[in-house]
């Protein structure tokens, strides 16, 4: 995943936040009916140099996304290293825009997982009674698993249990939308395919 880095050089020509488009797309995987390619390439058409940035930009997506399937959740350990990986590198290139959204895009993934499932916690008033739900509603102990943890940080945050989020914990975090991405993406993929969990 160093080719982020080589985008990010690109990019900032252009005044393109890569850290900011890789979530876009992650979301994509989450759900490939709110962006495409075609959608987010709007966004571009502002900047002055969008004749010579699309073809970057369109290079880039579908890097991510190639990238982002090629990635075998069946292989717990392995992807962890990855995703750890990854990590790392998005909060090299753009601490500071990860550390001042973590809420945004906490929010985001929660709002996409929700619509996604059609899924609705209000009438719930124990964290069991939520995660039961959820595993009828989703029947992946590993996306319901992430998924708690993500309520659990966005509620911290809105109640201001916790003022400012540490870089250990805002890795911790990224990790969890990550993995919970891309179960996502997989669980589907499989469905797609006709395969189902054993």
């Amino acid at each position: 995943m160093n080719e982020l880095e080589k985008y990010n050089k690109i990019f900032n020509q252009y005044n393109i936040n890569v850290v900011e488009e890789f979530f876009y797309i992650l979301f994509n995987c989450v759900d490939s009916s709110i962006d495409t390619y075609e959608t987010l390439d709007k966004i571009l058409k502002n900047n002055p140099n969008y004749e010579k940035v699309k073809e970057k930009y369109k290079e880039f997506y579908y890097y991510v996304i190639n990238y982002l399937k090629s990635l075998d959740t069946s292989k717990e350990m392995f992807l962890h290293t990855q995703v750890i990986s990854l990590i790392d590198i998005l909060m090299k290139i753009d601490k500071k825009y990860i550390e001042n959204n973590i809420y945004i895009i906490i929010s985001n993934v929660i709002d996409l997982v929700f619509f996604k499932y059609k899924l609705n916690i209000n009438k719930f008033n124990t964290n069991e009674k939520i995660k039961s739900y959820l595993m009828s509603k989703i029947n992946d102990e590993n996306i319901v698993n992430l998924l708690n943890v993500l309520l659990l940080s966005s509620v911290s945050l809105e109640m201001e249990y916790v003022k400012k989020i540490s870089e250990e914990d805002s890795e911790h975090i990224l990790r969890t939308i990550i993995l919970i991405s891309l179960y996502i993406c997989n669980k589907d993929k499989n469905e797609r395919n006709g395969k189902t969990d054993s």
